[in-house]
Parts: C-alpha cells; structure tokens; sequence
C-alpha cells in the first residue's frame, strides 16, 4: 500500500487521554510515536471503542514502548475490528499520562 492512498491523523497527546483514532474496522498500516518526555513512554493501543476503555484499567491490545527523547516506526498492518483507540503513558498498562507525545496514524 502507497503512501498516497493513505490517511495520516496526528494528534497532540497529554496527560493519559483516550484518542480515537479512527472507528469501522480500520486498516493500520503503521503509527509514528514521537517521545518529548526524558523518560520511557508507552503507547496503549486498544481495539476498542472509547466508552469501552478506561486507561489502567482495560487491558490494551498491544503496548509499545517509546524511548526518551525518541521517535519510533511501529510497523502494525492490522485491521481493528471496532476501532483503534490509544493513550501515551508512563507504564505499559498504567494510567499515569506522558507530559507530551505526538502521534502519528497511517490508516
């Protein structure tokens, strides 16, 4: 799949807030996590809709980790069969928000 026929949504990512990716079975192909914050963060992704996830408590469907002060290329090729929702935070599976994080969705 080209870069062409894909949609990009970048979003500003503070304290532990849900973001809804996008919902409808998507297709992620790949999302780009930038790491502002001086120590590790983590990307929980959910397949999931918004009301469905409390962060730190709903078990996200992968976490990732993001290094300091780093940018990371998470390769997904994955249909979420409701939705992708995500959150930035301190722990893998904790609800304690990263200060900043930019992501990035290719879908």
């Amino acid at each position: 799949m080209s870069d062409q026929m894909m949609t990009s949504v970048a979003t500003k990512v503070t304290s532990n807030a849900k973001v809804v990716a996008a919902i409808g079975r998507p297709y992620v192909d790949r999302i780009i996590v930038t790491n502002v914050d001086a120590a590790v963060r983590y990307l929980q992704t959910f397949d999931a809709l918004t009301a469905d996830v409390t962060v730190g408590t709903t078990a996200p469907t992968m976490p990732y980790a993001i290094p300091a002060t780093a940018t990371l290329v998470i390769p997904i090729h994955k249909v979420f069969a409701t939705g992708l929702v995500y959150a930035v935070t301190t722990t893998s599976t904790g609800n304690t928000g990263a200060t900043e994080a930019w992501v990035e969705v290719f879908i």
